[in-house]
């Protein structure tokens, strides 16, 4: 199923803590481009080690 259109789902609470959640449409379990798209995850974004982590927390100080 393909997306239609751009989607923006917010949620407020009384914190002084912002959280942020990303998320896009990817492969099927059975297409063959599936294990590359879980490894690109998982260096952009899918730990403490992940590129985007490092940038934004340790590189720029902007999150903790």
């Amino acid at each position: 199923e393909k997306q239609r259109s751009p989607r923006l789902l917010s949620h407020f609470k009384k914190t002084d803590q912002t959280h942020l959640c990303l998320g896009v449409r990817g492969y099927d379990l059975f297409h063959p481009q599936r294990y590359a798209q879980e490894i690109l995850a998982i260096i952009l974004g899918g730990n403490m080690s992940s590129r985007l982590f490092i940038k934004i927390r340790e590189k720029k100080g902007l999150a903790y």
